[in-house]
């Protein structure tokens, strides 16, 4: 893979403890400017620090692509260039969204990073778990994958969830479990890391990594899948299914099919069957 030089900018004390200095330094960064790189998603962040702290960790571990939906503060501000500690184009490059579905669109894997359980999904997983399975769907299938974080003080709400492939939950202190924002996405960002340093010394050392055949048969995207799942909708509304409200309908529709990993073929084949169902009862 093909490496980017950047120059890292300003470092203080908050980065080393030992009064402010002026430290120009030249930083290869290998592999992390990849298009397929994961991205960071923030819905709703509400510190700028927070935000400055999490651009210094992605940087720490390799990660670059960050994403903020509706921030409600200044991710450019001194605290957050501070807090950055030299992460500085990270946020000068964040990409801004109004909506969750619009920063995944791309997206093929969510992982939705949770502190509480939730009934939507029947599969909550530790971030061990999530990163060793997420990263042996990267290497072979070449999925893009994006790790999502609520608001500090709420939390992803269970209309973010319904997006998701899959729920992170880190097991923290049950008597004092609350972590910050930039704990979470540091606990992300290193188990992502372990998994991509562990790949690179099998391949040094030649071991094969399994291939898999949907490597290529790509997997949907999220918006492929939304699109698919607003056509169903329309289909079942002349047929009087009996559900208790179109909210409930929903909620349903998309936690089942954000959780299936569904290729691009697939889709095409489900686009099929109301194609030809619509054509037999419909017209």
């Amino acid at each position: 893979m093909w490496g980017v030089t950047l120059p890292l900018l300003r470092f203080n004390r908050n980065c080393f403890g030992r009064g402010k200095f002026q430290l120009n330094v030249t930083l290869t960064i290998k592999r992390m400017f990849s298009n397929n790189n994961p991205s960071i998603i923030l819905v709703e962040p509400q510190s700028d620090q927070n935000i400055g702290s999490v651009a210094r960790a992605m940087l720490n571990f390799g990660l670059n692509d960050l994403r903020l939906v509706s921030p409600t503060c200044d991710w450019l501000s001194p605290a957050a260039l501070s807090c950055a500690c030299g992460a500085d184009p990270l946020l000068q490059n964040a990409k801004l969204f109004k909506t969750l579905p619009e920063a995944i669109s791309d997206t093929q894997t969510v992982l939705a990073f949770t502190a509480r359980t939730r009934s939507l999904h029947p599969e909550l997983v530790d971030p061990w778990e999530a990163m060793e399975k997420t990263y042996k769907q990267y290497i072979s299938e070449e999925v893009k994958v994006a790790f999502v974080f609520g608001p500090e003080r709420t939390g992803l709400t269970n209309e973010d969830l319904m997006h998701a492939s899959m729920f992170v939950h880190i097991p923290s202190n049950p008597e004092f479990s609350s972590l910050n924002l930039a704990q979470s996405v540091v606990v992300a960002c290193y188990q992502w890391r372990a998994n991509s340093y562990k790949a690179e010394v099998q391949e040094k050392a030649k071991i094969p990594i399994d291939d898999d055949p949907r490597r290529f048969d790509p997997v949907a995207t999220k918006q492929e899948v939304n699109i698919f799942i607003d056509r169903l909708k329309e289909v079942l509304k002349p047929t009087n299914l009996k559900v208790p409200n179109d909210a409930l309908l929903d909620t349903t529709l998309h936690c089942l099919f954000h959780r299936v990993r569904l290729l691009k073929s697939e889709i095409n084949f489900l686009h099929g069957i109301i194609t030809a169902l619509t054509r037999k009862y419909f017209t």
